[in-house]
């Protein structure tokens, strides 16, 4: 039933993608998460401390490691494998694009796209972004960046029939992760 999937799992920084995709992959042998860190760590590493906004060089350089990683899933990927992929995809031409490559993935390897939105109150959001954790691990935990983008940005919401938006506030990764897979099963 979860087999040959494309999960992508997107939202604002701090807001718990990461967290759910990884008690989401541990319920499954078969799926395998590609994190945006994944593919943003090794830059973040040689570049060292970015402060404020990340320059468009980066970003342009994380899309070549994007479409490497994305040619070995189609090319060399089990068609048994599931992908649980985690973003922040505004809803901007260059994030839009992103996000049909990921479909366009799918759909090559004859697969299901279900694109997940994940929203959180903003004083939450903060609150989840400040972490010690985040700190170390190369991701933003600066709370003025990420208030900047909760004012200025939106999380694309896709017309795309496998759709959902889940609001994260209140609920434990293990409540979120039901709900995506009862999302799936329904589909």
């Amino acid at each position: 039933m979860f087999e040959n999937h494309i999960i992508l799992v997107m939202g604002f920084p701090g807001v718990g993608k990461y967290t759910i995709s990884k008690e989401l992959v541990s319920r499954f042998d078969n799926f395998r998460l590609v994190d945006n860190h994944l593919i943003n760590d090794p830059l973040f590493y040689v570049a060292g401390e970015i402060k404020g906004d990340v320059p468009r060089l980066f970003w342009d350089n994380t899309g070549k490691i994007r479409e490497a990683v994305f040619t070995i899933i189609e090319q060399m990927g089990a068609k048994e494998l599931t992908y649980v992929m985690t973003g922040f995809i505004c809803d901007d031409e260059n994030d839009r694009a992103w996000f049909e490559k990921t479909e366009a993935l799918a759909t090559s390897r004859g697969g299901k796209f279900v694109p997940i939105a994940l929203v959180c109150d903003a004083e939450e959001n903060k609150r989840r972004a400040s972490t010690e954790e985040r700190q170390k691990s190369f991701k933003l935990a600066d709370v003025d960046v990420l208030e900047k983008y909760l004012k200025k940005e939106q999380i694309y919401h896709p017309d795309h029939p496998n759709f959902l938006k889940i609001d994260v506030t209140k609920l434990s990764p293990v409540e979120v992760v039901d709900a995506i897979l009862s999302h799936i099963k329904e589909l």
